[in-house]
């Protein structure tokens, strides 16, 4: 059977994005940073369009998107120092 991942967030900053991974990894939801060598050569930020995805399992998205709304919050705050 053929797995399918739904990108729940994009980011511009690849710390900010393994921060959500590490988020929701701690809540037992596998979840994966797409695209984040686009950031290395760019101290850490992204140039492109697309950004830097975070990625779940299709049947956690849900769940996931959910998780992500209770730390909006902290992400915010975080945003404020760049």
């Amino acid at each position: 059977m053929t797995q399918t991942f739904t990108t729940i967030a994009t980011f511009n900053d690849m710390m900010l994005a393994n921060i959500v991974r590490g988020c929701l990894e701690s809540e037992g939801i596998d979840a994966w940073v797409q695209d984040e060598n686009a950031a290395l050569g760019n101290e850490g930020f992204v140039i492109g369009a697309q950004g830097i995805r975070v990625q779940v399992r299709s049947e956690d998205a849900e769940r996931a998107v959910e998780l992500l709304r209770t730390i909006e919050g902290k992400i915010a705050e975080a945003n404020k120092d760049e």
